[in-house]
């Protein structure tokens, strides 16, 4: 993953289940909201949910 100032970009290498077959590709967050709300999800406030782009334009793609 990288971010680079304007979008979130997710390179995957993996291999697809069940039918064991490679998949390369790429995929791209492009926030149009940004939001700085945050839910504290516990007491001493260690873990914060936070929906950082609730709106987002997404860019996919994928080989064969």
């Amino acid at each position: 993953m990288q971010w680079d100032g304007t979008a979130l970009t997710v390179e995957a290498d993996e291999t697809a289940v069940p039918q064991f077959s490679p998949l390369k590709g790429r995929i791209r967050v492009i926030p149009e909201a940004v939001t700085e709300i945050e839910a504290i999800l516990d007491a001493s406030g260690r873990q914060i949910w936070r929906p950082f782009a609730p709106r987002a334009r997404i860019e996919v793609d994928f080989s064969d």
